[in-house]
């Protein structure tokens, strides 16, 4: 029986086709690299932090102190500093009241006195385990703040940041403008007019500003034929 070309044609093994992804993944170098330029928040990387809220604030408020007793060889202090910490949290937060919520005044919680045997002993497990996280958190929270301050970039980026969020200035009002100006005049109506206005002191400002408005008025409409010598004038915006 004749052999066709096709059942001639030879085979290929396709097993030697599967790349091996060990072989071809990515180096040592190139991972550490990746690594490096994650942003890191003092957790596991994609893990979201157990404390959020006013007890993310809570822990913020004691890491200069923690940072102290880091490390120190006194156990007294770092005794007293976890004493006063834990002490601190448990009587803003109660045991029974959710991570993923914040106090509110209407909470209710059940005394010591009125718990079960159950439920103090769930009581003592939770507070245990709160107790470790709370320690793991200020600790990752301690190593990001000091990763940061030994980014030399740290200064710049925040001065950056500062400039990107300031709030834009604001050009001075025709009126502004026109009491600058006339600084002169308008203070020789003010003499004339305060000692029978009836205002107190801390209004003077404010009617030099009336004063300077009504003069404005009666000028013609064209300011800049009035101040031809006025620039713009940039004032920061008031907070």
């Amino acid at each position: 029986m004749a052999t066709s070309d096709l059942d001639a044609t030879p085979r290929i093994d396709l097993q030697i086709c599967e790349v091996d992804p060990k072989r071809y993944g990515s180096s040592v170098a190139v991972r550490a690299h990746r690594a490096d330029r994650r942003e890191r928040t003092g957790g596991k990387p994609g893990q979201r932090p157990n404390f959020t809220g006013q007890r993310e604030h809570y822990l913020a408020d004691n890491v200069d102190e923690f940072r102290a007793i880091r490390g120190s060889h006194h156990r007294l202090s770092q005794a007293n500093f976890w004493s006063r910490f834990f002490s601190g949290y448990h009587a803003r937060f109660n045991w029974q009241l959710p991570l993923d919520r914040d106090p509110s005044p209407d909470d209710v919680w059940k005394k010591d006195q009125e718990l079960t045997p159950e439920e103090m002993e769930e009581k003592s497990k939770v507070i245990a385990e709160l107790e470790t996280k709370l320690k793991s958190s200020l600790q990752n929270m301690d190593n990001a703040r000091t990763r940061k301050e030994r980014n030399p970039w740290t200064p710049l980026f925040a001065c950056i940041n500062r400039i990107s969020t300031a709030v834009p200035p604001r050009q001075l009002s025709e009126w502004q403008l026109y009491m600058n100006q006339h600084a002169e005049s308008i203070q020789a109506v003010f003499l004339e007019r305060w000692p029978t206005s009836g205002l107190k002191k801390d209004h003077a400002l404010a009617f030099r500003g009336k004063i300077a408005r009504e003069m404005l008025e009666d000028e013609p409409d064209d300011l800049d034929s009035l101040c031809p010598d006025i620039s713009p004038v940039i004032v920061e915006r008031s907070a």
